[in-house]
């Protein structure tokens, strides 16, 4: 989220929070991995590596002493989606971004130095002098060591305003905030790589015209997974042959690369075809790799390579025909672009809209390029690809078009706004308005007289009717005015499918109505705080509400609360809808439990009977280890308990007291369990209890 995405359509981790609800705080870190790592060699002995690197991404918990990772993160979480997302398009964000790139090309080196040293190949004394070691030992000297850590935060709040005023403004305004870090683990011990074995067919073929011209075979090199290398694990210890080779031939690198595909020198005889495909893969809008300059080295153009960066570019392809689409459609609307456009189109701030005018289909041969000299720009944007979207207004008439990065501007479509004169508007009324009916607004449009006689689209004897989802749409704004459309039954059924909390508007008798209340809760949970009392006391009311917004529960009726099944369903949505349940449920055992496993800190509502009780207190361990952190001291002091714990979760170890942490039957039940609990153990202690059972074996 910190910058635009190079892939189009590409969305941000913060994207993917919004499309899910602001009001989930969630915190996580993401990293750089590699997935898989293989050496092939040629006929010829040239080392080829194949690495699948990707992003891996793990939730994480804010705690008093700070950030821990989660013991479980969820598949669908923000973080998650972003980090599956950037990993299908590694491939092609490797080739435009240069702090990814070389990212890869060190990870690159850092496995050709161990699969050197592991394979004992002896190098030519010319392979110890490629680089100026006085330079680089200096430059070490002032180097950090450390991996950059960024942070980054973004935080959502949401005000409610009613009749001009903030409502519940004396508690404050909440917000939610949802926390991001970053880094590097190449992680080299996860697998080993076996030399040594030839490459398929399919890695060897080269790509024609251009791949000729701009690269060189690739010697031996692999790219690892991160900066902690722990080279150690990593097993490259069986010997590969080299044997001796020519120079290199003649590489298109650096600057003359970039003249290539600007069309300042010509392509070599077949290469169109790859200057196309590199101009695409290079956008300059997306790609910021002509910074290397000199430098600059062209991608591997292999059949199998291309092919991958090709079907990546045609999923681009694909989202950029979506966009345009949609952009000269009559569904798209300043201010709400959807899913397809970057989010900053769209305003985060809802406002209800006057209605709208309805638009007419026109040829786009009745704007020329002349005609948008003078029109007003009325959105004028360009998304992360360099496409620039316009819309002028050009009398009665808006007029959209697209331009392609380095292309012309090209007029997509064209709408006229409805025509509408005064005495058409009084007899298009007439037949809809009753003496006693209130009329609340009229809106008139004006239109150029001449191009009104002109057009015969909308003949003043004819009426049209609208799309049912459009006059739908028109009703529920209704909601908002003063008087008997508040009664009226249609347009609060409008209303409350578009938003369900419009449901206190309505009046007593529609609060009532068990239909418009049930789509009302189905929209929005929170809007059963405004059914009439007998529809707070309804078991499917309640039942719809609480499955949308568990936290509903707290405005249905008291009988309800204190039922099972209803107080089930709740906590097993939202853990904490513990809070609206009926006293007598706190006391239940399956209910406390089904809240602990979303979230630790329900525990705290259980009752002094249950917490005396080990058993629930194993079963609650079970359900989320975390629960340990609040649990007492004498409980996390009982051996007993304590030991039945880390049989089934080795990492409970980190919560047991710290004498219990020097228990040798302890320490080695949890790491038998899982061998990293070992961190939670003095290395002393760790090394007393492997003794032992050492011991007692022999």
């Amino acid at each position: 989220g910190e910058y635009e995405q190079p892939v189009i359509g590409m969305k941000s981790a913060f994207d993917f929070t919004e499309a899910e609800g602001i009001d989930n705080e969630w915190f996580a870190r993401a990293w750089f991995v590699v997935n898989d790592a293989e050496v092939y060699v040629t006929e010829d002995s040239i080392l080829i590596p194949r690495v699948e690197m990707g992003v891996e991404a793990r939730e994480q918990e804010k705690k008093e002493s700070g950030v821990t990772d989660a013991p479980v993160t969820r598949p669908d979480h923000p973080m998650v989606r972003y980090a599956e997302l950037f990993t299908h398009n590694f491939e092609l964000v490797a080739e435009r971004k240069s702090v990814v790139h070389h990212l890869r090309e060190a990870a690159k080196a850092s496995i050709l130095a161990k699969f050197l040293l592991e394979a004992q190949v002896k190098l030519e004394e010319r392979w110890f002098d490629l680089a100026d070691w006085s330079a680089v030992k200096e430059a070490a000297l002032g180097c950090c060591l450390e991996v950059p850590q960024l942070w980054k935060d973004r935080t959502h709040s949401e005000l409610r305003v009613k009749d001009g005023a903030i409502v519940d403004a004396q508690k404050g305004v909440s917000a939610s905030t949802a926390s991001l870090y970053g880094g590097v683990e190449f992680g080299l011990g996860r697998f080993s790589v076996p030399p040594g074995r030839r490459a398929p067919g399919h890695m060897l073929t080269a790509g024609a015209g251009l791949m000729a011209r701009t690269i060189a075979p690739s010697r031996g090199i692999l790219r690892p997974q991160g900066v902690d290398l722990n080279l150690d694990r990593f097993n490259l210890s069986e010997p590969v042959k080299l044997c001796a080779r020519g120079p290199p031939p003649a590489v298109m690198a650096g600057n003359a690369f970039w003249c290539c595909i600007d069309g300042k020198t010509a392509p070599p005889a077949g290469g169109d075809e790859d200057v196309a495909f590199l101009k695409e893969v290079f956008n300059p809008h997306l790609s910021d790799r002509r910074s290397e300059g000199e430098r600059f080295v062209c991608p591997d153009l292999s059949a199998s390579y291309t092919k991958r960066l090709k079907d990546l570019l045609s999923e681009e392809a694909e989202v950029r025909k979506q966009r345009k689409d949609h952009f000269l459609s009559k569904e798209f609307v300043i201010g709400d672009a959807g899913d397809l456009f970057p989010t900053s189109w769209s305003f985060s701030v809802e406002v209800a809209q006057a209605l709208d005018l309805r638009r007419n289909p026109c040829p786009p041969s009745m704007v020329s390029p002349k005609d948008l000299k003078s029109a007003v720009v009325m959105l004028d944007k360009s998304t992360e690809d360099g496409v620039r979207f316009r819309i002028y207004k050009h009398n009665a008439l808006e007029v959209r078009t697209t331009q392609d990065h380095n292309g012309v501007e090209i007029t997509g479509s064209v709408y006229s706004f409805a025509q509408c004169r005064q005495d058409y508007c009084i007899a298009s009324m007439k037949g809809n308005i009753q003496g006693d009916d209130k009329v609340v607004k009229v809106t008139v449009a004006s239109v150029d007289a001449a191009n009104m006689a002109a057009s015969k689209e909308v003949p003043v004897t004819e009426r049209k009717t609208a799309p049912v989802s459009e006059r739908k749409d028109r009703l529920a704004k209704l909601i908002y005015s003063n008087g008997a459309l508040r009664a009226d039954r249609e347009v609060v059924m409008a209303a409350v499918e578009k938003d369900g909390l419009t449901l206190e508007r309505a009046t007593d008798d529609l609060k009532a109505d068990r239909e418009i209340v049930q789509t009302a809760v189905q929209d929005k949970g929170s809007a059963l705080e405004f059914a009439s009392e007998g529809l707070r006391g309804d078991r499917d009311v309640v039942m719809a509400a609480i499955r949308e917004d568990a936290c509903a529960l707290e405005h249905a009726s008291e009988e309800l609360r204190g039922d099972r099944e209803v107080a089930s369903e709740a906590v097993q949505h939202n853990s904490f809808a513990i809070t609206s349940v009926a006293p007598s449920m706190r006391s239940d055992r399956d209910i406390i439990l089904a809240s602990v496993q979303r979230n630790p800190f329900a525990l705290e509502h259980a009752p002094e009977e249950l917490m005396a009780d080990r058993d629930f207190l194993l079963a609650a361990v079970r359900k989320n280890a975390l629960v340990l952190e609040d649990m007492p001291k004498r409980v996390r002091a009982d051996r007993d308990f304590m030991l039945r714990v880390v049989q089934g979760n080795g990492f409970a170890l980190k919560y047991a007291s710290a004498e219990l942490r020097e228990d040798s039957e302890i320490i080695l039940a949890a790491v038998d369990q899982d061998r990293r609990a070992s961190e939670y153990v003095d290395r002393g202690a760790l090394a007393r209890a492997l003794e032992t059972r050492e011991r007692l074996q022999a």
